[in-house]
């Protein structure tokens, strides 16, 4: 077992799915609890979906992706860095006909290069899926890349997935033909281990996404992300035991006093993890601010 299989325990089940079906597919369609925080056990921070996911595609040797790209419709597309963004530039050409209001996508705001958090660097390139697409389906080509672009908010994409309006079958038709990829497929060892490059969708609802994207298209993984299960729960209460100030619920018809919910951190934890089913990250996040706010 390699170091990063070692690391990857650590994660949820989910994301150690999102790992081993990366190198393989072209396409990954991420959809439920996308909008939560996510607790990341390599660097101990709480992050977005799609920064967790760009620090896994970083650091992971096995997958051996080059740049990642997060993109939406009011930051367009964005890198880590500057070296990255030129990196991209290479790849598509040195063009940057998508740049909006920051003429020739010229990079700004670099932020503390020291800082654990990313920072990305701000370019507002390719605001419209269709332009997003045709620009990228060239860089997922390219055998000198292997790269990861992340389409976040997928599900304001489209406005009626079942009756797409010209546009959005415009962009939709690109995504189709980034997703076939060359018309000459190789079937080398290390081509069947790494599938080049891949687009990852992230969307609230599945609904949202028009079923042509992915119905019967083995290139295509849809994954679940779902709300924290009991032991991701249970190590949060774990992790902030010190900023809890809780009770155990009064029994009902009775007077008397609520006890302590629990003396010792694993039984408090454990007490909380049942009593939080189904609850999100932000929802427990409220739970501690509302537990220091009320006596």
């Amino acid at each position: 077992m390699t170091q990063d299989q070692n690391n990857n325990a650590d994660y949820p089940e989910w994301v150690q799915t999102i790992l081993r079906e990366a190198p393989i597919r072209r396409s990954l369609i991420l959809y439920g609890n996308v909008q939560d925080t996510f607790y990341d056990p390599q660097q101990r921070q709480y992050c977005t979906l799609p920064e967790l996911l760009r620090r896994l595609f970083a650091s992971n040797e096995d997958l051996r992706f080059t740049m990642t790209g997060i993109w939406d419709q009011v930051d367009g597309l964005r890198f880590q860095d500057e070296r990255m963004l030129n990196r991209f530039r290479g790849a598509v050409g040195g063009t940057s006909s998508g740049t909006s209001s920051n003429q020739q996508g010229q990079a700004y705001d670099m932020g503390n290069p020291n800082s654990s958090q990313s920072a990305d660097v701000k370019t507002q390139l390719y605001p419209e899926p269709a332009d997003l697409l045709a620009a990228i389906r060239g860089v997922l080509n390219n055998e000198n890349e292997r790269s990861v672009f992340i389409l976040d908010y997928s599900q304001y994409m489209v406005t009626q997935p079942d009756h797409p309006d010209s546009n959005e079958r415009s962009w939709m038709l690109q995504m189709g033909k980034a997703v076939t990829g060359p018309a000459v497929v190789s079937m080398n060892s290390d081509n069947l281990r790494h599938n080049g490059g891949l687009i990852v969708f992230l969307t609230t609802n599945l609904g949202n996404v028009p079923p042509m994207l992915y119905h019967g298209d083995p290139r295509v993984r849809l994954i679940s992300v779902p709300t924290p299960a009991r032991p991701q729960r249970k190590n949060f209460f774990v992790r902030h035991t010190d900023d809890l100030r809780c009770e155990r619920p009064k029994s009902t018809g009775t007077t008397v006093p609520a006890e302590p919910v629990a003396t010792g951190r694993e039984e408090m934890a454990d007490t909380l993890a049942d009593l939080t089913d189904q609850l999100k990250t932000n929802d427990l996040k409220q739970i501690l601010s509302l537990s220091l706010r009320t006596e």
